[in-house]
């Protein structure tokens, strides 16, 4: 009895013993419990706390992405998948459209050998960043000037994820470079027009000056009879009778240069016959003409004193019994064609170009100044014509020049 008395003692105080192992335990997991609760709850609120903050940052991020003065647009694998309003609205699509489109899309066709270079290298890694000016085509077909920013974005391995591309609208600083350019080659070639004419004016200027003065010490000559001094005195009235004629037609040439001018309705056919009423035609010389000249819109004086300066020249240059002036025109959807041929000495064929050079006469007469051509050739070129001749040595010459419809519709 004894012996089972004990074992019931001693599993008893064992049980007392694992009750206190299990109630000191149990308090110890529901202190560690609670531990953990509050770390938990820390933890939570620290993760919402950065939660706000990421988002905060990623909506500052956005703003500023959607705001950016610049168009900016997130590619992958050629095709947009992002872009900002200020891109949309520079090309004039919706983000929906924007995103079915690759870079080739919005391309100029001029450009984009040079922009498929630069995208190739670009994918294939060769480089990473790359600057271009291009061209680029809005939804409207209308195009414009831009400078693109490319760039590539990495993920934390350093793979590639996208490309960053700004697109910087530079239409109007081409167009002021591109007119900056054209002013600088205007004044370049005004001011070798310049220069050109005023050694030229001082050149034939001081030929007829020149001459008069030789005269002079010529007639100083005690020993000159009567008849010499009469001859050496109709030479010096011949050089002032050129200086006086080159002088007109200087001051008429440089009223053609002159762009600023009064616009008339001229109907071709009343101006012909008023220049025609005008100059001193032989009576061995006949002009032909066409009926139904069409009615223009430009300077009369100018217009007058294309007609005036070849049909002058023509008369000047038929010295058969019989001769012929016809004027002509015809028409083609841009220009106003008009032929004036005569059939007088004719031109050699290496005298064409040279014909309209300034002071450039190949007439011996003392009245011919080397300018009527000249001034009509400017006079053509300001309507955004050209001027031409065709001719056979003793038996004629054309000339052709047109007029741009759109320089002088009516």
């Amino acid at each position: 009895m004894n012996f089972l008395e004990k074992k019931l003692k001693r599993e008893i105080e064992a049980r007392k013993l694992a009750e206190s192992i299990l109630e000191e335990k149990s308090a110890e997991i529901y202190s560690k419990n609670k531990e953990l609760e509050h770390l938990n709850k820390e933890l939570n609120t620290l993760l919402s706390l950065k939660k706000n903050e990421l988002q905060e940052s990623e909506n500052e991020r956005f703003k500023y992405f959607e705001n950016f003065a610049t168009g900016i647009g997130l590619v992958l694998n050629g095709n947009f998948f992002k872009a900002n309003s200020t891109l949309l609205n520079l090309f004039g699509y919706s983000e929906e459209e924007m995103m079915d489109l690759k870079i080739e899309d919005i391309t100029h066709p001029d450009d984009l050998q040079k922009s498929l270079r630069k995208i190739k290298d670009h994918m294939e890694g060769n480089i990473d960043h790359y600057i271009i000016e291009k061209r680029y085509i809005r939804k409207n077909q209308s195009y414009f000037w831009a400078k693109s920013y490319v760039s590539t974005i990495k993920n934390t391995k350093g793979e590639k994820k996208y490309s960053l591309i700004f697109i910087e609208n530079i239409h109007e600083q081409k167009i002021a470079q591109k007119k900056t350019q054209l002013l600088i080659k205007e004044l370049q070639e005004i001011n070798e027009k310049l220069e050109n004419f005023a050694h030229v004016i001082s050149h034939d200027l001081k030929a007829p000056l020149t001459g008069i003065n030789t005269i002079l010490n010529w007639m100083e000559d005690p020993d000159l009879s009567q008849e010499t001094h009469k001859e050496y005195h109709n030479l010096m009235k011949d050089r002032v009778e050129k200086m006086y004629n080159m002088i007109d037609h200087i001051i008429e040439y440089s009223k053609v240069t002159q762009e600023s001018e009064n616009q008339d309705i001229i109907n071709i056919n009343v101006l012909l016959d008023e220049t025609l009423q005008f100059l001193n035609i032989p009576l061995h010389i006949s002009i032909q003409k066409s009926t139904n000249f069409p009615t223009i819109k430009a300077n009369s004086i100018k217009i007058q004193q294309i007609f005036n300066n070849l049909l002058t020249n023509a008369i000047k240059h038929i010295e058969k019994p019989t001769g012929i002036i016809t004027i002509h025109w015809s028409e083609t959807p841009l220009l106003y064609v008009f032929k004036i041929r005569d059939n007088g000495i004719g031109i050699e064929e290496k005298h064409y170009s040279k014909i309209f050079n300034l002071f450039n006469s190949l007439s011996p007469q003392k009245k011919s100044s080397g300018i009527g051509l000249n001034i009509v050739q400017k006079i053509v070129n300001q309507y955004k014509g050209t001027i031409t001749v065709n001719s056979e040595i003793g038996q004629f010459t054309e000339f052709t020049f047109t007029l741009a419809k759109k320089m002088v519709h009516y």
